[in-house]
């Protein structure tokens, strides 16, 4: 009499996630973050010298960007790259260079990243994964299911302080201040996501909005407006306040009061 065996499927075992029920990282993402770290830390000049300036972190952003922004990244990098240290690391070291991010700060960058768009923090991290060579590889479930609010309101205000800078340089800007696709900014009627408050793409980027943010999500022609320029001033003021309040308190060796705090 022949045996018969059954094979029955093993439960899966959840994938470890990248933040806890918190928001805060776990083992995970530290282990992710210093990776990362590290390798721009060894890749790029000045090596090893245990802070992300300004050129490791544009280094890492051409990692994730397609060719054709390279570009577009230089014309504004001291806008971008300054504006976000100061609202997403909350260690930073500052020198007459400018701001640094540390160790801790960059991991803090991270979790912003996944916390603000959680799809986009998913493909990117694969793709510093693939191109670094790291060991890492991470599914869908391992970060949340949507973007955390508070978050969202911290990058519309950095969103808020890039338009002002660029205003007071001469560009006119909307609401939205620049595509989220090609970093031009917006000088005319663009596409608002209507399932996000702060996505938006010009007219010749739309057709990439798809493949690029969200397939599910509805867009809305939309025109911009002075009052929309005139309520981001208000809020770019604010967070120059912030920022200003942060150096009176380097300077007498207090950095405790973060911008990010003034967005909270």
């Amino acid at each position: 009499m022949s045996q018969q065996y059954y094979y029955y499927p093993q439960p899966e075992v959840p994938a470890t996630p990248l933040l806890d029920q918190q928001n805060n990282p776990t083992p995970l993402l530290t282990s992710f973050a210093d990776d990362v770290f590290n390798y721009l830390d060894h890749a790029c000049e000045p090596k090893g010298s245990c802070l992300l300036e300004e050129n490791k972190i544009a280094a890492m952003q051409a990692f994730i960007l397609p060719h054709q922004h390279h570009i577009k990244m230089q014309e504004f990098r001291s806008v971008l790259y300054n504006s976000y240290y100061m609202a997403f690391s909350v260690e930073t070291s500052f020198s007459i260079n400018g701001p640094s991010v540390t160790r801790a700060g960059f991991l803090t960058y991270l979790r912003a990243m996944i916390m603000s768009d959680p799809d986009e923090a998913f493909k990117d991290f694969a793709t510093l994964n693939q191109k670094m060579q790291l060991r890492h590889k991470f599914g869908r479930s391992q970060f949340p299911r949507v973007a955390d609010p508070k978050a969202k309101n911290i990058a519309k205000c950095v969103k808020a302080y890039i338009s002002k800078v660029l205003t007071a340089i001469g560009m006119k800007v909307y609401q939205s201040g620049f595509c989220d696709i090609c970093f031009n900014n917006l000088t005319g009627p663009y596409h608002a996501c209507q399932d996000c408050d702060d996505y938006a793409v010009c007219q010749e980027c739309f057709a990439l909005a798809p493949k690029r943010h969200n397939s599910a999500h509805r867009f809305k022609m939309t025109e911009g407006s002075a009052d929309a320029i005139q309520e981001q001033d208000l809020i770019a003021m604010s967070i120059r306040s912030a920022y200003e309040h942060q150096q009176a308190m380097l300077d007498i060796g207090n950095p405790s009061s973060l911008i990010s705090g003034a967005c909270l």
